[in-house]
């Protein structure tokens, strides 16, 4: 199942060096397919989607 959420925690893990954990960020709303959406579509369609899981304190999780 394709999971946009993880693939920016991964993205995000690179970035900084640091160990993924997948579950900090979750999907907070569903989104329609983009497979036929242009970029600006696309962009608006996942705005919001996806948000930091309030269980963890960011700055101390790592």
């Amino acid at each position: 199942m394709y999971n946009p959420a993880r693939i920016l925690a991964m993205e995000i893990a690179k970035v900084t060096d640091k160990m993924l954990k997948a579950e900090i960020l979750t999907k907070a709303k569903w989104t329609k397919s983009q497979t036929f959406l242009s970029r600006k579509q696309h962009k608006n369609n996942i705005k919001g989607s996806i948000k930091f899981n309030t269980k963890y304190n960011i700055e101390t999780s790592y």
